[in-house]
């Protein structure tokens, strides 16, 4: 009887670990721990399989096998950017969203991205965030936070942003309408292509918004099927409050909604499923949980743990940055990349 007890033990214990027919095979890893890098921002995998991203005061990095290497400074000249508030894949280069009304395009060339050309978008006077981008189906899909209209403390805003190929608007989707003042455009939103649709995601909940890019008044709501570790994120946590310090303290809110709920901090699209990046919140699992869920039947089919954070997937292989998030996990300082091969049943 006791060791029927202790095999049970062991086999719930390896349920929690890994659950569904999902392998994330390790194959490689980036050894450059003599540098440091700071909170992710933004990162995707290029054409070469080098990892493009965006680090908290350490700027715009091409990290490949062999070094990390600097690219498109903080400044006012057309190779510069001012700002930086999305980035995604852009025909045969890299689009850097400046403004909500500026888009610039990059190229590679010899291990460095070169400024190709501005696009601009016509916008309205109300606020307007970006927080992730595609273009597909020639349109562009801007993920964020736009006010549509504004009237005392009442807010009317939308969550997706469809522009044409030349910039014109076309429609304000997914809307919700606030009456206190918040800090809901601090949010981070994620949107992703899947066949005849477009996805978007807010990082506070396990839903997802799926557009038809047919008719982009389809829009279905779906409600995904949420871990037992899962960790809810308050409803009045974007609420705004007066700070006594104000960067101080408004800092350290950024700081706890991203690390003690289980926010969301990458989502991508991977044969038919869609992998959504969380935190698990839990000293008795690892930080992060792949959720791999079905896109034709919306069923958690599998759920990875792992230490290290996802910073993005091609060809089957995914890279993580060792330990976690750097900036904000503290075992994370030194940058390791880890390379682990896909594999489904």
């Amino acid at each position: 009887m006791r060791k029927y007890c202790i095999f049970l033990f062991v086999f719930f214990i390896l349920s929690i670990l890994n659950y569904g027919n999902f392998e994330l095979k390790f194959v490689e890893k980036w050894d450059h721990k003599d540098k440091t890098l700071g909170h992710i921002f933004f990162s995707i995998i290029d054409k070469d399989d080098h990892i493009v991203g965006t680090f908290y005061q350490y700027g715009n990095k091409i990290i490949n096998k062999e070094k990390i290497i600097s690219i498109i400074p903080r400044g006012k000249g057309p190779g510069d950017l001012t700002n930086m508030m999305a980035l995604f894949k852009y025909k045969d280069g890299l689009a850097f969203i400046e403004r909500p009304d500026k888009m610039k395009v990059f190229v590679k060339k010899n291990n460095n991205y070169i400024w190709k050309k501005t696009k601009w978008f016509k916008r309205g006077l109300l606020l307007h965030i970006v927080k992730d981008g595609i273009f597909y189906d020639n349109k562009f899909f801007f993920a964020g936070f736009e006010t549509i209209s504004l009237k005392k403390n009442i807010e009317n805003a939308a969550f997706l942003k469809v522009y044409s190929q030349d910039g014109r608007p076309l429609k304000s989707l997914i809307k919700k309408t606030y009456k206190k003042i918040h800090q809901q455009y601090l949010m981070n939103r994620y949107v992703v292509p899947y066949k005849n649709k477009v996805i978007l995601v807010n990082e506070n909940e396990l839903v997802l918004y799926i557009v038809s890019i047919n008719n982009l008044n389809n829009i279905n709501k779906i409600n995904l099927k949420i871990p037992k570790f899962y960790k809810n994120m308050p409803l009045n946590f974007y609420i705004w409050r007066k700070y006594n310090k104000p960067t101080e303290n408004f800092l350290s809110d950024v700081e706890t909604w991203a690390m003690e709920y289980s926010s969301i901090s990458k989502v991508l699209v991977k044969d038919n499923y869609i992998v959504i990046q969380i935190r698990t919140c839990n000293e008795k699992l690892k930080k992060f949980a792949l959720l791999f869920y079905d896109l034709r039947s919306f069923k958690l089919d599998g759920i990875l743990y792992f230490d290290d954070y996802l910073m993005g997937e091609k060809d089957d292989k995914f890279y993580f940055y060792a330990n976690g998030d750097p900036g904000r996990d503290e075992d994370a300082e030194e940058c390791i990349i880890k390379i682990y091969k896909y594999k489904s049943e």
